[in-house]
């Protein structure tokens, strides 16, 4: 999973672009072998492997239906709830032109629009009666009902499920009772992990476990150390240019991370970088600080003559193809391209040269997390007052 993570952090718009331009002569590369920083020492505690196998477990989880009575509070239920009246008027969504397209597209799709156009309403919705998932007179409705039967509840709308122009209004809530459910969970003991895990015994499961879980902490804690390197290479390097198609790729994977966090918290791009404070300026600094780093990359690259062969992206492919649910190896690499894997995989060589040719002081997690609630983030300022011209690419 930690390579998946990895691997999907990149956008292949970029690994096109950085493969097609090159750093050419636009960095001086300042020292990059001996360069200080931190190696954490982590170990895996017993909560952490107990957290691993809650979360394994949750896969193998299954749901028995419930008919023979009413349901009760800590059911799994599948349940329908429109809004039909607020303050006491009939209540129909006002769809704006983007919610109408999406409206038709969904009407092209399955036929029916009508659920799917109301972001107050919910269709088919899972829920665990008890856990607040809907309005609470909904879920306090919910207990004594059958599967089968309706509702109609009255409901104050709260700022936690509409917006502030809904809020404080009192509406009618229709609520339809589709199945009621219970979870079946079965034993984690020997047999279990025998039959779906492959392992003798917990005991054995639980060392590997534990070891995979370690390699992948001290993965993770590697990166950010090769972050930490790598950004002080940056601030020893000059710099005097870079190429319009990789500001541009870099802008493309900035604004869509900020788009994927805007839409976590339901916001616009807009709303969500002036609830962080974030300026146009600190934008252009942070995606030429991106530019700046994937500069870098390729220019150590170019220094230390390190090259990936197609061989080298089919035997990854090779390896890793199951993991990601393909089908063969050819596929995986038709998916993803090779030039997103051929650069995915020289950037690994950049990444593991930097860490064993850099000056690691061992800490512990405890000192390093301190350290790091002590300084804050690390801010990105290598593109700051920086002036110069993007330029195409001539090659």
């Amino acid at each position: 999973m930690k390579m998946k993570k990895r691997i999907g952090a990149l956008l292949t718009g970029v690994i096109v672009a950085l493969s097609l331009t090159g750093c050419g002569n636009k960095v001086k590369l300042g020292e990059y072998k001996g360069i200080e920083a931190s190696k954490v020492i982590c170990e895996i505690s017993d909560a952490e492997v107990e957290e691993a196998v809650e979360e394994m477990m949750y896969d193998y989880i299954t749901y028995d239906a419930v008919t023979d009575r009413a349901a009760e509070t800590g059911d799994n239920v599948n349940i329908d709830y429109v809004i039909t009246k607020v303050d006491g008027k009939p209540y129909e969504y006002a769809a704006d032109s983007d919610d109408a397209d999406e409206k038709d597209e969904d009407s092209d799709e399955s036929g029916d629009a009508s659920q799917s156009e109301d972001p107050y309403s919910g269709y088919g919705e899972d829920i665990v009666i008890g856990e607040e998932y809907v309005y609470p007179e909904v879920e306090e409705a919910l207990v004594g009902m059958k599967t089968g039967e309706k509702k109609t509840v009255s409901a104050e709308l709260t700022d936690d499920y509409v917006d502030e122009d809904m809020a404080g209004k009192q509406a009618e809530i229709e609520v339809t009772l589709n199945e009621i459910s219970v979870e079946n969970k079965p034993e984690y003991n020997d047999a279990f992990v025998k039959e779906k895990l492959g392992f003798d015994t917990v005991a054995e499961y639980e060392e590997s476990l534990k070891k995979d879980l370690l390699e992948e902490k001290e993965e993770e804690y590697k990166y950010e150390t090769v972050a930490q390197i790598i950004q002080k290479i940056v601030e020893a390097s000059e710099f005097s240019g870079y190429d319009k198609k990789m500001y541009e790729a870099c802008e493309e994977e900035y604004n869509s991370n900020n788009e994927q966090m805007a839409a976590m918290y339901g916001m616009e791009l807009s709303d969500y970088e002036d609830l962080i404070g974030l300026s146009e300026d600190d934008k252009k600094n942070d995606i030429i600080g991106m530019v700046h780093e994937r500069q870098i990359v390729e220019a150590i690259a170019e220094k230390e003559g390190m090259k990936i062969s197609d061989e080298d992206v089919n035997e990854f492919a090779g390896n890793v193809y199951a993991d990601y649910e393909y089908e063969s190896a050819d596929s995986f690499i038709k998916d993803y391209g090779k030039d997103y894997l051929n650069y995915y995989l020289l950037s690994q060589k950049v990444d593991d040269f930097l860490f064993d040719n850099a000056k690691l002081t061992e800490i512990s997690e405890e000192e390093y997390n301190k350290s790091i609630s002590e300084d804050g983030e690390e801010e990105t300022n290598d593109g700051e007052d920086v002036e110069v011209d993007l330029k195409d690419d001539e090659e």
